[in-house]
Order: C-alpha cells, then sequence, then structure tokens
C-alpha cells in the first residue's frame, strides 16, 4: 500500500463510451474465436480492465460531486458517466461466455458465481436501456434537489445537515420551530419531489415489465442477489420483526417520554433522547477519524493498516460539509486501485460514529474481497449479506465509545442499542410501503402519503403527530426517505443483515477470536459464494428463521433493559 497515491493526486479521465463498446464488441468475437480455455481466460481477464478502468474513473467522478454537490464539472461528469454505464450492452459478450463450450472451465477457475452473475445480469438489461438511463437521470435530480435544501432559522440559511443540531435541541421550542421551518422548505418543494416520484414509479414498472418480469419488487429481487427467496420470505420476515418489536417499541417511547418529562412524545420531540441532550462526539470528522485508529490498532492489525492508509492518503472524508449530501454516508471500490473510499458527512450527532465505522466495515470487506478473489464482480455481495461487515462494524465499535464520546460513552451505547431496533422495524416498514407503492401506481399523492405515514406509525408507535397531522406530515416524511427514491428494495437488506450483525455481537461478546475470524472470512468471501453458503461460511443462523430473529433483537432488548432498569 506504500504505492498507493493519495487520493487527491488521482487522475480522473473521462470514459469514452464509443470505444468501450468497440472494445466490448471486439472482445465478444472473441470469445466467439476462443480455440481453447486459455484464450478465453485471457479474453475474461482483458474485460476485467475495461471493466474496471471504466468503474475507477465512475468513481472518482460521483465521489468528487458528493464532496461538493457546487462543483459543476463533477456533478456534470456524474450524471452523463451514470447515464452513459446504463446503456452500456454487456449482454452479448455475457451470453457469449454463457454459450461457451468451456462453462465447465470457466467455473473451475473463477467460482459458479461468476455465470449465475451474468445471466442475471442479461435478465435485467435485456431491453428498456434508454428506461434505465431515464432513472438514473431522476435519482440525480432527487439527490440535486436534497443536496441543496437551504432552511431559513434565526436569521441563517442552513443546510438539511446543518439544521439537525436545532431539531435535536434541549429546547423544546427549538427543535418545534427547527422542524417546522425544514418541514416548510419540503411543502414549498412539493411539486418538484411529488414529480419525480411519479416518474419514478413509472418507468421502474416499466423497466421490469419490458425484461419480462412480473413485478418490480420481482425485478429488483434478482438484481439485489434474492435467488434462494422473495417477496414471501421478505413480508414474512417483516411481519415476525413486527410481531417481536411492536410491543417493546412503544416500552422505549414510554421511558424516552419519562426521562424527558413529558406525557407524550410528539413527531419533533424524537431525536432527543436525554433532557441534558443525546450523546455527544468528542470533535469533528477529522477527530473521529484519528481516534477511530485507535480502535482498529486494538481490533487486529490487517484493518489497523488499511484504515490508517485509508486516513492518510484521504480514502476517507467524513468532514462536515454545507455543500455535501446530508444523512448519508457510502462506500465504493476503486477497481483499478483495488482499494475503497469512504464518504460521509459529520454534523456533530452521536449518528457521526455510526456512520463512520458503518462505512470502513463496508471498506473493509471491500479490500478483502479484492485483494482475495480473482474478479473485481466478487468485491460486490449479495445485498442482504453486503451490510452486515458494516452493520458489524458498528456493533464492534461499542466496546471502544469512550474513544469517541468521553463521559457521553454510556449515552451513545444506549442510543446506539435503541437505535439499532428502531431502524431494523423502520426498514421493514418502508420495504412493505415499497412493495405496496409499486403495485398500486395509480395512487395519487395523498394516498401515497397516507400510507407512508401509517407504516411510519408502525416504527414507532408511542409518537403523537396530532399538532402536525394537518400539514402534508405523509407527504414530508415520503420526500424525505431516500431509500424510497434513491434505492428502492434496498434498505430492507440492512434489517435482514441487522439480524446477522446481532448474532455477532452477542458472540463477540463471548469469544473475540473465532468471532473476528468468522467476521474476516465472511469479508474475504465477498460475492463468490450464494446467501446461504456466504452465511454458512461464517458461521451464521438464517435470518429468516423465527429463532434467529428472536435471538438477534432478544440480545439487544436485555442489553438496553439494563439501562432502562
Amino acid at each position: 500500500m506504500e504505492t498507493l497515491k493519495n487520493f487527491k493526486d488521482l487522475q480522473y479521465v473521462r470514459p469514452n463510451f464509443d470505444e468501450i463498446n468497440k472494445t466490448i464488441t471486439s472482445l465478444t468475437d472473441g470469445v466467439k474465436k476462443a480455440k481453447n480455455f486459455e484464450e478465453l481466460k485471457d479474453i475474461i481477464k482483458k474485460f476485467e480492465v475495461v471493466y474496471s478502468d471504466l468503474h475507477t474513473n465512475l468513481a472518482i467522478s460521483m465521489i468528487r460531486a458528493y464532496l461538493d454537490s457546487s462543483d459543476k464539472y463533477y456533478n456534470d461528469e456524474m450524471q452523463e458517466g451514470m447515464q452513459n454505464e446504463s446503456t452500456i450492452n454487456y449482454n452479448e459478450f455475457y451470453s457469449e461466455l454463457l454459450n461457451s463450450s468451456f462453462t465447465k472451465e470457466i467455473n473451475n477457475e473463477f467460482g459458479e458465481e461468476f455465470l449465475i452473475k451474468l445471466q442475471d445480469s442479461i435478465n435485467l438489461k435485456s431491453k428498456g436501456m434508454d428506461l434505465l438511463e431515464k432513472e438514473q437521470e431522476l435519482i440525480y435530480k432527487y439527490q440535486k434537489l436534497k443536496a441543496t435544501i437551504k432552511v431559513e432559522f434565526n436569521g441563517e440559511l442552513l443546510s438539511e445537515g446543518e439544521i439537525r443540531k436545532y431539531t435535536t435541541s434541549k429546547d423544546r421550542d427549538v427543535r418545534k420551530k427547527a422542524t417546522i421551518n425544514l418541514n416548510k422548505v419540503y411543502i414549498n418543494l412539493r411539486e418538484d419531489f411529488k414529480g419525480i416520484l411519479d416518474e419514478l414509479v413509472k418507468v421502474r414498472n416499466e423497466i421490469a415489465k419490458v425484461n419480462g418480469f412480473k413485478s418490480f419488487a420481482d425485478y429488483m429481487n434478482v438484481e439485489k442477489g434474492r435467488r434462494d427467496y422473495g417477496q414471501k420470505e421478505l413480508l414474512d420476515f417483516c411481519a415476525n420483526v413486527n410481531e417481536e418489536l411492536s410491543g417493546f417499541l412503544e416500552i422505549l417511547s414510554d421511558a424516552q417520554a419519562k426521562r424527558l418529562g413529558l406525557d407524550k412524545l410528539k413527531y419533533y420531540d424524537q431525536g432527543l433522547n436525554f433532557l441534558d441532550g443525546n450523546a455527544k462526539p468528542i470533535g469533528n470528522g477529522e477527530v473521529l477519524s484519528e481516534k477511530a485508529k485507535e480502535m482498529y490498532l486494538s481490533l487486529d492489525r490487517d484493518i489497523s493498516e488499511i484504515y490508517n492508509t485509508m486516513v492518510d492518503k484521504n480514502y476517507l472524508d467524513v468532514s462536515e460539509s454545507p455543500n455535501k449530501i446530508s444523512g448519508m454516508g457510502f462506500c465504493t471500490e476503486l477497481f483499478k486501485l483495488k482499494f475503497p473510499y469512504v464518504f460521509g458527512n459529520c454534523d456533530g450527532s452521536y449518528t457521526d460514529v455510526n456512520v463512520l465505522t458503518h462505512e470502513v466495515g463496508h471498506a473493509y470487506q471491500m479490500y478483502l474481497s479484492l485483494k482475495n478473489q480473482p474478479l473485481c464482480f466478487y468485491s460486490a455481495m449479495p445485498n442482504d449479506v453486503a451490510e452486515i461487515p458494516s452493520k458489524t462494524m458498528e456493533h464492534f465499535a461499542q466496546d471502544y465509545s469512550e474513544l469517541f464520546f468521553g463521559e457521553d460513552a454510556k449515552k451513545f451505547r444506549f442510543q446506539f442499542l435503541e437505535g439499532s431496533l428502531k431502524e431494523v422495524i423502520s426498514y421493514c416498514a418502508i420495504h412493505e410501503f415499497e412493495s405496496w407503492l409499486y403495485m398500486n401506481p395509480e395512487a395519487t399523492i395523498e394516498e401515497r402519503a397516507n400510507k407512508y405515514l401509517e407504516e411510519t406509525k408502525k416504527m414507532n408507535p408511542g409518537i403523537d403527530y396530532s399538532e402536525i397531522e394537518g400539514e402534508n406530515i405523509g407527504e414530508i416524511l415520503l420526500y424525505k426517505s431516500m431509500g424510497v427514491y434513491m434505492f428502492p428494495f434496498y434498505l430492507i437488506s440492512y434489517a435482514i443483515s441487522a439480524m446477522s450483525a446481532m448474532e455477532f455481537a452477542k458472540r463477540m461478546d463471548k469469544d473475540k477470536k473465532p468471532t473476528w475470524e468468522d467476521y474476516k472470512k465472511l469479508c474475504s468471501a465477498g460475492g463468490s459464494l450464494s446467501y446461504y453458503e456466504l452465511l454458512k461460511a461464517a458461521n451464521l443462523n438464517s435470518p429468516f428463521e423465527k429463532e434467529t430473529i428472536k435471538n438477534s433483537i432478544g440480545f439487544i432488548k436485555e442489553n438496553l433493559m439494563k439501562y432502562i432498569d
């Protein structure tokens, strides 16, 4: 890693999509003419170079655009690149590989998942490339709209991230006023958000239809690698989570109201957990990044070396900026470098540490997968496994809370444990909403808003919305939902992965070394195995079993009750 360039010094080269398409056509002809497997293997390796070069440049443009939403050059490059990439015809190349007389050798060399992934890609993009391009355009439009939101408060114009400190203020009047002012901005932009969602629902249903799927949910389940299960299992999972958690969430809401000296929690009270304020990190993003070096050195030498390189060579940026999109963190691969990049936007809240550790969990998995697997394709895990490394890292970080929070460490642990349960049920609620949304494409915005509010109330049954139900609260909550707009049928992966992360946390509590080794095995395997095979490799139980849900959630409940009692 000594030879790794500083991220700031990386050169961005605009992809030449005409040349890329010509090269892929040439490689496709090569597959047809290959006389032996060695020739075919060489062609696959050449394709890997083209693919990794393209996606490295796309990643650089995306990262720089997200770092500064006011940077017109990189924002234009990102949008144009994503749209053009979505129209590249990989299918002929993939089809020739699938029809090759050397499929047995391909499986032996690269593993069976490679050809399975190619077949899935063909099924997802057999037609409707213009629709995929349109979807990317709409996602970018939403991201841009949300990133540039400005809220007037006390004579200042604040970004959505900047106003968060007021929406979680210890002063109830302040947090109420800040919440109302933020909500007004969303209502003023109502037509924009409504129009984007209308078009997204229409375009996504058309994408599924032209590619031969019965529903957009079925289409996305294939896209997310859900091969051995589908909508029935996902909705059953949501029902089991609701059964396990709904009553307990009321206990948490009542306890929160009691701590705040309130009879009932109002909508604008949700963000404040303690009367004297939420857990507060000891510093900004740069401080937290440096403190995390101590944690990773204690956890494992391997991850310590990777993390230090990321920080020192600027492959991690979680610093606060009004020009970054708020409420979002991500990790992406730079294939050509075989190295990850982490993005975040710290705002001084306790969730800064969760975002940092979560994305570093992704980074560790991507690094190990790129290092240990024969194909860059395998850096991406099936979605419902992909969030296990990240959610697990959040849990592993709890033992180091004092590093990040000092005297507020105990507060943070409580807020994290409580939030981990609230997240699970909220992601299930959003999945149920999305399942309804795409099955009812003609629904009005009022019907969508009412359905979203109905699902939201499941997330936290102890919240009183009566003061603001007449203020289009359902619409506001829907427009704020980045998952619905940008990552359809993805958020349920967090809930499923959380069961395995909680299982890892329970095991780590008892026996650290073998638990870390299983965690490392999972990260190294990447996408080279199917969902259930990956769980087996890490000695994890299936989250679709009621007993797993009960045990995982039960471990968190038990720890939470110690704090409440």
